[in-house]
């Protein structure tokens, strides 16, 4: 985990037509994509409105030349939170329906709704163009671009403020982690697993 956040730094360092973007118009771009997805009623028609905006992140990632594995990769340490969540409504019957159809019957009376299922893919498209839009702004705009740039379109400067200092104490805390490893191993060596010679004269 330490590894992959000082990775996501290196990433944003790199240069590239999305990197030189003014974070500004890299940070509304982001907020617009999740906001649109996000405030887009639970229907079916969110798939339409999901694949324009993931094909829209997966062009602004082409054009910052990061490699595929780095999103991938960082999807995949995310996606597990999400799919516990998501995966559990196909078990609920949810308000924004008032039919249910049952596709299957587990054990102990549980059972999997077909309306369910819907409702779970279409917070699985939320998620995933949510997410890919925080990654690709992540991986291409330095934190502390980030914070000027929140600053510069009106956010209070106490939370700028409050977000630095969290930012620079999360990067000592990871150095200062990294450097208890190895004292930890050294430490966990008994005295007694060390062999003595005894000479008696």
């Amino acid at each position: 985990m330490i590894d992959d956040l000082y990775s996501i730094e290196e990433s944003a360092y790199r240069d590239s037509v999305i990197h030189r973007l003014d974070a500004r118009v890299k940070l509304l771009v982001a907020l617009a994509g999740i906001v649109a997805v996000v405030a887009m009623p639970y229907s079916t028609r969110i798939y339409e409105l999901g694949a324009v905006l993931f094909a829209l992140s997966l062009v602004f990632w082409v054009f910052s030349r990061l490699s595929p594995a780095i999103y991938l990769r960082r999807l995949a340490l995310i996606l597990p939170f999400g799919i516990f969540i998501i995966g559990f409504q196909v078990f609920v019957k949810n308000p924004y329906y008032e039919v249910f159809h049952p596709i299957a019957v587990l054990p102990f009376g549980i059972a999997i709704y077909a309306e369910s299922v819907e409702f779970a893919s279409i917070l699985l498209v939320k998620f995933i163009v949510s997410i890919s839009f925080i990654i690709l702004l992540s991986s291409t705009t330095k934190m502390q671009d980030l914070l000027d740039a929140a600053g510069r379109l009106g956010m209070p400067r106490e939370f700028t403020l409050s977000l630095g200092m969290m930012i620079r104490y999360l990067f000592v805390f990871a150095g200062a982690s990294s450097a208890a490893v190895p004292m930890g191993i050294i430490r966990a060596i008994r005295p007694t697993a060390i062999p003595v010679i005894i000479v008696v004269r």
